[in-house]
């Protein structure tokens, strides 16, 4: 299974580290980084552990949610032996 990251995703990813690392330090953006890298690598050999998505951003496409630790939403969909990572959505962060 391959792995393929939306530019959204990589944006959002950029934006969690940036907000930790301002709100607490290096290594907490680091380890919540690492963290979040490790939570999409398990979608890889375990594709289908996610949750359904109610909300449909496209209803040709089946999204799916992964919610790593507490704090993340991994949102992402399967296609063609393919794990897309379409954003992360922090749950914590004012947005």
């Amino acid at each position: 299974m391959k792995l393929i990251w939306s530019k959204e995703a990589q944006f959002q990813l950029s934006q969690i580290y940036f907000y930790y690392k301002k709100h607490f330090n290096s290594k907490v953006a680091n380890n919540v980084k690492l963290s979040i890298y490790d939570a999409v690598k398990l979608l890889k050999t375990y594709p289908n552990v996610g949750s359904v998505c109610e909300k449909q951003w496209d209803d040709s496409i089946e999204f799916r949610a992964f919610v790593e630790h507490k704090n993340h939403k991994i949102i992402y969909y399967i296609e063609n032996n393919t794990v897309y990572i379409a954003d992360i959505w922090a749950c914590n962060m004012d947005h």
